[in-house]
Formats: C-alpha cells, sequence, structure tokens
C-alpha cells in the first residue's frame, strides 16, 4: 500500500496454491521428467518441470564429456528428457541432469514422443474430414430437397394444365410429370440415405480419432521399448482407420450428389411436361377459334348469296 501515491498493489499468485509447497509429493530423486528448457545462463540452463517449478541442468550436468558452451547442448524451448538429482523444498531448488539419463531412457522417450505426435495428427485428420464429409452431406441433402420441391410444383402445374386442356396429350403430360416426381422422390430418399450413410463414417472417423488418442495415452505409459512399438502400431491402425472413414465418407457425399443431380433432371422433366400441357391447351383453344370463325364466313358467303339469287328473279 502506498498511501503518499495512492496507489495499492495486487497479487493474483499470492492466494494461488504454491507448487513448491507439495513438490515432494510429485517428484524424488533419479526419477525422470520431461521439462522445457527456459533460459541458458553461464553455469548452464534452468528448465521448466512444471507450471512454476523450475530446475537448474549445470554445466557439468550437460554431458560426460568436455562441454565448451552449454548452447551446443540445449537451446531455450527445447524440450529434453531429464533426471532429477536433487530436491531442496525448502529452499525451492531442483538439480537437474540430462548425461544421466541412458541411452534406451532417450530412445524410448522419443518413440513415445513420435507415437503421441503421429496419434494426434490422426486425431486431428479424422475430425476435420468428420466435419467436412457432415457439412457436404448436410448440402446434399438440403439440394435433394429443393430438387423434390421444384419437383412438385411442376406436377400440380402439369395436372392444373391438363383439368384445363382435357385431352389424351395434356394426360399423358400429366402422367409423365407425375412419373417424374416419383422418381425425384426415390432420388431423394437416396440422398438422405447418403447423408445418413455420411454420418455414420463421421461417427466412425470420431472413433478412430478416440482410439489414436488412446493409443497416444498408451504411448505415454509405456515402460519399454517393446510397449512403444505396439502402442505406435495400434496408432498406424488408427490412422488407417481413420483414412478408411475419411473415404467412405467422401463417397457417400458423391452418392448424394449424384441423387441432387438425377433429382435435379427429374424436375426438369416435369417442367418440360407441364409446358407441353400448356401447349396441348393453347393450340386446342386457337383450333375452336378458327372453327368459329370458319362458320361465320360460310354463314356470311351463304347470306351474300341468297340475296344475289332473290334481287336476280325479282329483275327478271
Amino acid at each position: 500500500v502506498d498511501e503518499e501515491n495512492q496507489r495499492i498493489s495486487l497479487s493474483l499468485k499470492k492466494i494461488l496454491p504454491n507448487p513448491w509447497d507439495s513438490v515432494n509429493e510429485r517428484y524424488h530423486e533419479n526419477q525422470l521428467v520431461e521439462s522445457t528448457i527456459t533460459r541458458i545462463v553461464d553455469y548452464g540452463a534452468f528448465a521448466e518441470v512444471e507450471p512454476g517449478v523450475e530446475g537448474l541442468l549445470h554445466v557439468s550436468q550437460l554431458s560426460r564429456g568436455t562441454v565448451s558452451s552449454v548452447s551446443e547442448m540445449v537451446q531455450e524451448g527445447e524440450t529434453h528428457l531429464l533426471r532429477i538429482v536433487n530436491i531442496d523444498q525448502n529452499r525451492q531448488r531442483i538439480g537437474l541432469s540430462l548425461k544421466a539419463v541412458t541411452a534406451m531412457e532417450q530412445i524410448e522417450w522419443m518413440a513415445q514422443r513420435e507415437i503421441e505426435k503421429a496419434a494426434a495428427e490422426a486425431a486431428a485428420e479424422a475430425e476435420a474430414a468428420a466435419a467436412a464429409a457432415k457439412a457436404e452431406a448436410e448440402e446434399a441433402k438440403a439440394a435433394a430437397a429443393e430438387a423434390v420441391e421444384a419437383a412438385e410444383v411442376a406436377v400440380e402445374e402439369a395436372e392444373a394444365a391438363a383439368e384445363t386442356a382435357e385431352t389424351e396429350e395434356a394426360v399423358e403430360a400429366a402422367e409423365v410429370a407425375e412419373e417424374a416426381a416419383e422418381l425425384a422422390g426415390e432420388m431423394a430418399e437416396e440422398a438422405a440415405e447418403s447423408v445418413e450413410e455420411a454420418e455414420a463414417a463421421a461417427e466412425v472417423a470420431e472413433i478412430a480419432a478416440d482410439v489414436a488418442q488412446e493409443a497416444a495415452e498408451a504411448a505415454l505409459a509405456a515402460e519399454s521399448v517393446e510397449e512403444a512399438e505396439e502402442a505406435e502400431e495400434v496408432a498406424e491402425e488408427a490412422a488407417e482407420i481413420a483414412e478408411a472413414m475419411t473415404e467412405e465418407a467422401e463417397e457417400a457425399v458423391e452418392a448424394g450428389a449424384a441423387a441432387e443431380e438425377v433429382a435435379e433432371v427429374a424436375a426438369e422433366v416435369a417442367e418440360e411436361a407441364a409446358a407441353a400441357a400448356e401447349a396441348e391447351s393453347e393450340v386446342e383453344e386457337l383450333d375452336e377459334e378458327v372453327d368459329i370463325t370458319t362458320t361465320a364466313e360460310m354463314e356470311e358467303a351463304l347470306k351474300a348469296e341468297t340475296g344475289t339469287a332473290s334481287k336476280t328473279e325479282e329483275d327478271e
């Protein structure tokens, strides 16, 4: 509290648990820990064991041979497998060693990191493929529904034209339109089934991602090279499953797109049938007008001829 300058300093860190208070419960001497280099100094390097807990990697613990420069062995930001050589909880110090880690331990640790990385990538790819397949399937489903609606509208127009025209051609056109609508409905059902297959493939891809994650966790718990290799095989199988499911999802999306195209063709056929029915109706109306006009002209000609004959008789 600074009363003179009217300032108060606050700290969130002081109300949180201090990780050093329980460091002996989580770590012990000779334990292997994965640590990240945070600072390079003349006498060694500091590495973060966990947030809030750093240890010193002394220059004498870097290598069994002579070390001319610390930066030749480690760099800031690098992650290394280190062994705890001493812990002083009261002074909040942990001594770390790189040279105390055996070659076999390094190999196992590196293998586990590779497995974890591969599993994480496989899981990410599977999730991305599942999301993309689901989105494309939904789009195909919506497009198929629109095509069915257009086909139904065309059928209604064709039926209305058929009722007005009342001709065999119009009736046949309406029947063609109805068949086109039925075909569009069938294609819409196939599109819906394709969507369901895509969603199922997405679910399987998510399961494959879970399997890959479990493989990564198993790799972290592996205690020998053989167990790490088995975990790596499981991760590879999970990646293959995810890839297969992605291909199935893409095939389902393609099937949905094909169904959408057929539904659009059916809608066009229905529209053409409706147009044909309307044209037939117009032709009939035109024929009726022509018949009426011809009849009227004949009647006028007959009247004119009759009048002429009467006048001739009178003159005689």
